[in-house]
């Protein structure tokens, strides 16, 4: 597969995706979007590299960048704007920074997400450690871990909802799910944001402010005693990470 790159006039890589490389002549799309957030992290599934697709991008000029074998070429084109819809350039360019914005705080949710559910990984990591071990700094550990584990799920829920249920599932105050109802409702034009697709994402913000704060404090707290107890045990440490913020 050839690797192909979409570039802004500023010379920033704005989407990247993956195009056929046998030979003869081969077509790709770019759908016009910029490159877009990555949910969490599930432990089962295989990475992938291309992100979903985000925003449109802006009317203008784009250079669009292949490489494949260690050989690169590149072309310019132009976004047009579609000639149906009578848009001035100021409005989509106020969509376009909001939905930027939306994207950003999303990410920030997203990463909450995965050094919650990393953590837990590593509490189970440590159980596993010590398993056998029947002094008392182990059972104080084997009691932390199954009170730091319970929050630790109680935390994340705030972001994507319960994970142990079955079938289709609304989660509409969990942080993730009101960024997304966010950005759909930004995304359904590309006229100025109306009043109530800002409210929807300061909302949004809001509960994401909440449930970081909530993160904040965990890590701060029952996350650095169970280091501590860990360190006591002269085991892999369990990781540590600087507070979270909005931005």
């Amino acid at each position: 597969m050839a690797k192909i790159e979409v570039l802004d006039a500023a010379g920033e890589v704005i989407r990247t995706f993956e195009g056929p490389a046998t030979p003869g002549i081969n077509r790709t799309a770019w759908n016009l979007r910029r490159d877009g957030v990555r949910g969490p992290r599930d432990p089962d599934d295989e990475p992938r590299e291309v992100l979903p697709p985000g925003p449109d991008v802006l009317p203008g000029e784009y250079t669009i960048r292949v490489t494949l074998e260690g050989r690169r070429t590149t072309a310019t084109v132009t976004v047009a704007p579609d000639p149906r819809f009578d848009i001035p350039r100021a409005h989509r360019e106020r969509k376009y920074a909001v939905e930027l914005q939306a994207m950003r705080r999303r990410e920030v949710g997203v990463d909450a997400v995965n050094r919650i559910r990393d953590t837990r990984q590593a509490v189970d990591d440590v159980l596993e450690r010590i398993e056998h071990r029947e002094d008392a700094l182990a059972d104080s550990a084997r009691t932390a871990a199954d009170s730091l584990k319970q929050h630790l799920t109680k935390l994340e829920e705030e972001f994507v909802g319960p994970q142990d249920l079955q079938g289709i599932v609304r989660r509409p105050d969990a942080a993730l799910s009101l960024l997304g109802s966010a950005a759909n409702a930004l995304g359904s034009s590309w006229e100025a944001p109306t009043e109530t697709q800002l409210l929807y994402l300061r909302q949004a913000e809001e509960r994401l402010r909440e449930a970081l704060g909530r993160v904040n404090e965990l890590f701060a707290g029952e996350v650095g005693m169970f280091r501590t107890l860990v360190d006591r045990l002269s085991i892999e440490r369990i990781p540590s990470y600087a507070p979270l913020e909005m931005n």
